[in-house]
């Protein structure tokens, strides 16, 4: 029973991927009412939904990117570019060598229609 599922679409033909056929073997095996009318293609859209979550949260808060000391800085916030950058602060500091004492950073910048934005966040104590 591992051969593939196929599901016929309107004109078109999805094929489960091998994760897919494994979940609903596991949720036949443990009886799972709720998700025996699970399809493969809409467990496989599970599956994608679930990795674009972990991503999301796997995805890093704040990167600055400097490619030398004359270059105009590539800013990401929670993984997208920030562009029409105006300003860039970072602070960071600790209380010792094993205790955080806090950071702060805030990033202007101006959309298409010269609007100007502030993102920032501040945690912790700062000296």
């Amino acid at each position: 029973m591992h051969k593939k599922e196929m599901v016929m679409m309107v004109n078109k033909i999805h094929i489960a991927s091998e994760e897919a056929f494994n979940i609903r073997k596991r949720i036949i095996e443990r009886d799972l009412e709720h998700c025996k009318s699970l399809t493969p293609e809409q467990v496989d859209t599970v599956i994608e939904l679930s990795k674009e979550c972990n991503e999301n949260a796997q995805s890093t808060l704040f990167t600055i990117e400097l490619e030398t000391e004359t270059s105009i800085p590539k800013v990401f916030y929670k993984g997208e570019e920030i562009t029409g950058r105006i300003q860039i602060n970072f602070d960071w500091i600790t209380k010792g060598s094993r205790d955080l004492g806090g950071m702060k950073f805030n990033i202007e910048h101006a959309d298409e229609k010269g609007i100007v934005h502030t993102v920032g966040r501040r945690r912790g104590d700062l000296i």
